[in-house]
């Protein structure tokens, strides 16, 4: 398998034999490597190989860098346009998701911290600054409370 793994895939998909084209694609995944990384994504859209092309596209967006200097890179670059723009689409949607998905997470720690800045201007207005720990000469509040460094200096003033 791992000397006539691609032979055997493009064999067993002219053949239609499905179960091992399965066989043959899970074992090409296993030895994927960065220079035959784009030959094998060719041969998995040629043959109809989700699994393995899913798997080779994943490589090439998380390592193109490396994978932009190799011959395999530079013949599709000039062979086969289509698929070169299909893989850097590929690439820009997945950057474009890591930065939504790290706008979001920030959102959602600021929302998070201002929830636990209003919960506590809630209790020291419902229960007094008393139960927070804070005192006059005191800055950091209690544990149970987190509290934004400008909150703390306007309960501070308040008090």
């Amino acid at each position: 398998m791992e000397k006539f793994g691609i032979h055997l895939l493009a064999l067993f998909h002219v053949y239609q034999v499905p179960q091992l084209k399965s066989c043959c694609s899970k074992a090409l995944i296993e030895r994927l490597t960065i220079e035959n990384l784009v030959d094998v994504l060719q041969l998995a859209r040629l043959c109809n190989a989700p699994d393995l092309h899913l798997k080779c596209v994943k490589l090439v967006s998380n390592s193109f860098k490396s994978v932009e200097k190799t011959e395999g890179w530079k013949f599709l670059h000039t062979n086969d346009p289509f698929l070169e723009l299909e893989i850097l689409q590929i690439i820009d949607e997945s950057e474009s998701l890591r930065k939504r998905s790290k706008k979001r997470k920030k959102e959602q720690n600021f929302y998070l911290q201002l929830s636990e800045a209003m919960d506590c201007l809630e209790h020291i207005c419902t229960e007094g600054a008393k139960g927070c720990g804070i005192s006059s000469n005191s800055i950091i509040p209690s544990a149970n409370y987190l509290i934004q460094p400008m909150i703390q200096w306007m309960i501070l003033v308040r008090f």
